[in-house]
């Protein structure tokens, strides 16, 4: 009688260690299901960060570009030739202004 009742008070023991083993197990497939959850969404996001970078440096690339094309279609002989036209401008009011001169001293 004495074994027949060991028996019965070890086996809710049994139960209730089965009934909490599951319950743990359970509880760690939840927390197991929300980790693989939020690496989805991290890797989501991540994945949407590096598009964002790639359309960043693509836009820059491409004002750089334009920015090069800028400087170059500005050509480099136009300047030249703007600045021999200034000193030949410069010339000749120079001498105009001796013309003048002469003028009035021949004048007076």
């Amino acid at each position: 009688l004495s074994e027949l009742l060991e028996d019965q008070s070890t086996k809710p023991s049994s139960l209730e260690e089965v009934s909490l083993k599951t319950e743990i197990i359970k509880q760690k497939q939840e927390m197991i299901n929300c980790l693989q959850d939020e690496l989805i969404k991290v890797r989501l996001r991540d994945a949407e960060n590096e598009e964002t970078i790639k359309s960043l440096r693509q836009k820059i690339s491409e004002g750089e570009e334009e920015r090069k094309r800028e400087r170059e279609d500005i050509p480099e002989h136009n300047i030249a030739s703007l600045q021999e036209e200034l000193a030949a401008s410069k010339l000749r009011e120079a001498e105009g202004n001796l013309a003048l001169k002469d003028l009035r001293s021949k004048v007076s």
